[in-house]
């Protein structure tokens, strides 16, 4: 895909991020109304330059009818300034939405909400449904204006380390590959929607996870490079405590993307097993193994990669 830097020989280049956000919040007594008041600042900086500055002032109130019908409201303001995006595509300004939570039982919920942001009117919701207790499903559909940055950065919010020190999603408790995006890396401002759903369970010592999420790009550089991108991606995840000392990890996904400007598929399959064993309270270790296996309609992106890992950890 023309948009990816896999095809490139340059790396991609330094970037640094800083962002500060302030919110005040509803207490427990406001058991009917909810609200919020909440502004953030986000300045980013790519090579050294100015790259992107995002002020966002945001209000959102809540009311409870019953214990099944919540309604919701959100409006704000919102000041982009990228050096990415033209100044014909005006996504500043004062952003709404009013939509319902319900809360049909205990175990599921679903928003939908209905709104007027980046310039353009666009649907948001989210459900999830605990089909057991050990056992539940989610997903979301979202609408943003993102930078390679910041969605990176939206990626690794849910990371931790378990107590062996390996790097896991805190919402699957499975583990994660960092080269493992859902969409090509790409040095530009992009506006996004993204649809995820997922099954997550557990099962005695086992822990599984299964995926789905389809993303769509829309790109409008300064330059008059406009175009879109389109990445579809299934992933499983399976975890075994073997014993009260070791662990089995296996993980494995699919994509397909396809690149408007060019109208090429572009297809990458991932495969990881690994193995931990805890020798003592203080001394970890692991063995892992991964391939990468990418193939499209252009030969240029062809990529076949094994690699296998040794890690020992020892903790003073």
């Amino acid at each position: 895909m023309d948009a990816s830097t896999g095809n490139s020989d340059d790396a991609p280049e330094d970037s640094r991020t800083h962002s500060i956000e302030s919110s005040i919040t509803s207490g427990r007594r406001f058991s009917v109304f909810g609200w919020s008041v909440s502004g953030s600042t986000r300045f980013e900086e790519t090579g050294g330059e100015f790259r992107s500055r995002r002020q966002t002032l945001t209000g959102f109130g809540s009311y409870r009818w019953n214990r099944f019908l919540t309604q919701l409201a959100t409006v704000g303001y919102e000041d982009i300034s990228d050096k990415g995006v033209s100044d014909d595509d005006n996504v500043s300004g004062v952003f709404w939405s009013a939509g319902v939570r319900v809360t049909p039982s205990p175990r599921s919920s679903f928003r939908l909400e209905y709104g007027e942001r980046f310039d353009s009117k666009d649907f948001s919701g989210d459900f999830s449904y605990d089909i057991s207790p050990q056992t539940s499903i989610s997903g979301a559909y979202v609408v943003d204006i993102e930078t390679q940055q910041s969605a990176i950065g939206n990626n690794l919010q849910n990371l931790t380390f378990d107590e062996e020190g390996n790097l896991i999603d805190a919402v699957t408790g499975l583990p994660v590959d960092l080269s493992d995006l859902d969409t090509d890396l790409v040095d530009r401002s992009f506006k996004s929607e993204t649809f995820r759903a997922g099954l997550n369970g557990t099962r005695g010592r086992n822990r599984f996870s299964l995926s789905g999420s389809y993303t769509r790009r829309e790109f409008g550089a300064a330059d008059g490079d406009e175009g879109t991108d389109k990445t579809t991606t299934v992933r499983g995840s399976f975890g075994c405590s073997l014993s009260p000392r070791s662990t089995l990890n296996l993980s494995g996904s699919y994509s397909m993307s396809n690149d408007s400007a060019s109208d090429e598929d572009e297809w990458t399959a991932r495969a990881t097993a690994g193995f931990s064993y805890s020798f003592s309270n203080s001394l970890t270790g692991s063995l892992t193994y991964n391939l990468l296996k990418r193939d499209g309609d252009d030969d240029d992106v062809e990529l076949l990669e094994n690699a296998v890992s040794v890690r020992l950890a020892k903790t003073f």
